[in-house]
């Protein structure tokens, strides 16, 4: 009889992890502070990411949560991979951050590269662009794969 060996665990990256979330997260949950309650409010946005990989959103002043962003900058952002099965058992990752306005010029193209359909709006009056600065990031990737994460970890530095 012959033994096999048991099939080998991919090694855990989690900043490796951390910044493919940010990079390939088409969408997230965003959670701003109700300027009338101040209750968390949370919504789901569109997420590109920006030439660090810090996310960009396109938002309108029609919106909950830009008039929130407005009365206090401070935001958390949930992005996650969903696949088969239970979804606590694919990686996430929440982000502290401060949203704070971003000129379009920069930020349109590589918005539009992730969600080329922003086109027919982007330039609305009423729409912006926002960068979401991370403060920390908090990584759950499975049992037993749980890291705070600093922005130094999860940014790469843009040239």
């Amino acid at each position: 009889m012959t033994e096999t060996s048991p099939p080998a665990v991919p090694a855990f990256d989690p900043v490796a992890e951390g910044r493919r979330l940010l990079r390939q997260s088409p969408y997230g949950a965003l959670a701003t502070k109700d300027r009338q309650t101040s209750h968390p409010y949370a919504s789901l946005v569109a997420v590109a990411p920006d030439t660090d990989g810090a996310p960009l959103i396109l938002i309108s002043t029609l919106a909950l949560h830009t008039l929130n962003l407005l009365a206090d900058p401070a935001c958390s952002l949930l992005l996650a991979d969903i696949g088969e099965g239970d979804p606590t058992s694919h990686p996430r990752l929440s982000l502290m951050t401060t949203a704070r306005e971003v000129e379009a010029a920069a930020a349109k193209p590589l918005y539009l590269a992730c969600h080329p359909d922003a086109a027919l709006y982007a330039d609305f009056a009423d729409f912006s662009f926002w960068r979401l600065e991370p403060l920390t990031g908090h990584l759950v990737a499975g049992f037993g794969r749980i890291v705070d994460l600093a922005p130094a970890q999860l940014l790469v530095p843009s040239a």
